[in-house]
């Protein structure tokens, strides 16, 4: 067995991505809250969305691109899909890999290993990995040893900056999110607009 120490971790940050470089900034800012909060672990970003990774893949191969946009960096320019990712850590030598999902809301009631593994060279490589998967921010339906509820209280108690400003300004408070048609999902949200309400409840909450 190996020594713990001289173990090489890695986190896989699973995001739906994003074509438009404005919006790159909030995505990056969690990769380097996770560099930050795991320093000894390798963190690498992934987009789930064929499209805006054939955008990016496009604009890598354009030298004007590159040239006019210094500041996208190159993890993005030459983004990959999770299985990608997985087989590339494993062949630099990861031993335990955490794939997190970055959505605020799950679309099934639990996330398998294998959705993130599901191809046959992927599976290979997962056998010779430890390999996690971390929870959605609202966290996931029927979960025993976390139950979503605490997940949403931490969620709703980490909004008191945009309570604040709302209280000062005596507005409104309106959260938009992107839905599907999913039950699941609308009843976290449901939960989620609850909670805050009930530890905020001075504010006018929609969402």
């Amino acid at each position: 067995m190996s020594n713990p120490s001289q173990q090489k971790n890695a986190i896989l940050l699973v995001m739906f991505g994003t074509s438009v470089e404005e919006g790159l900034s909030g995505l990056l800012q969690i990769r380097e809250r996770f560099i930050l909060r795991f320093p000894r672990s390798v963190v690498r970003v992934v987009f789930t969305s064929r499209i805006i990774r054939k955008i990016w893949q496009d604009r890598s191969a354009d030298p004007y691109y590159r040239e006019t946009h210094p500041a996208v960096p190159e993890e993005i320019l030459c983004i990959t899909k999770p299985a990608e990712a997985i087989l590339e850590l494993r062949d630099s030598g990861t031993d335990a890999l955490v794939i997190q999902p970055v959505h605020i809301a799950p679309t099934v009631k639990e996330i398998p290993i294998e959705k993130y593994t599901g191809e046959m060279p992927v599976k290979a490589a997962a056998k010779s990995q430890r390999i996690a998967v971390g929870r959605p921010a609202l966290g996931l339906l029927e979960n025993s040893n976390y139950p979503f509820q605490d997940d949403i209280k931490a969620v709703a108690g980490s909004l008191l900056q945009d309570i604040e400003r709302v209280r000062q300004e005596k507005s409104a408070l309106f959260y938009l999110g992107h839905g599907n048609t999913e039950p699941e999902t609308e009843r976290i949200y449901q939960d989620l607009l609850m909670e805050i309400r009930y530890q905020y409840p001075d504010v006018r909450m929609y969402m």
